[in-house]
């Protein structure tokens, strides 16, 4: 199952709101891949949702004009790679995905409708013969994925 959570605190100094500002929790995340003892870690993305005054708010922007958002690293062969992006906005957004062969070949395209503070995960399996680049368009501010590298006896974890 895939989601996203939050985490509040319960005792906010009462110059935060006055100064129309909120307390971002970035903790780290640890994911473990079937039985093996180590974890992967990575600390949290976005500012996705903030609380106010128990009044739950998205705080992610989006924009008129649609943006690219290249993925700094390279898809290897050899593995299964999961993108997961956050709508952090307070609209539902459309968000593609396109997967470029560096080494020629099809580009796959997948186009996916994310909820407001939902979230999706695009797929791909990679060929050990083939390398892609991977760029997401939408109109959200930013679709910096959480990447999954899965591998048959092991997996990482880590922001594009």
């Amino acid at each position: 199952e895939v989601g996203a959570f939050a985490i509040f605190h319960s005792n906010i100094p009462k110059i935060i709101p006055k100064l129309s500002s909120f307390i971002a929790e970035r903790g780290y995340v640890s994911y473990k891949y079937k039985d093996n003892l180590l974890c992967s870690y990575v600390h949290g993305n976005l500012d996705a949702i903030s609380m106010c005054e128990n009044n739950i708010n998205t705080v992610g922007g989006r924009g008129f004009l649609t943006r690219k958002y290249n993925l700094q690293y390279e898809l290897k062969g050899g593995s299964v790679y999961e993108l997961g992006i956050v709508n952090s906005s307070n609209k539902n957004m459309l968000v593609e995905c396109e997967f470029t062969p560096i080494n020629g070949g099809p580009i796959v395209t997948k186009l996916e409708s994310i909820n407001s503070k939902g979230v999706k995960v695009f797929s791909i399996g990679v060929d050990p013969k083939h390398s892609y680049r991977a760029i997401m368009s939408s109109k959200l501010i930013m679709t910096r994925p959480l990447v999954f590298r899965i591998n048959e006896d092991y997996f990482d974890v880590f922001h594009g």
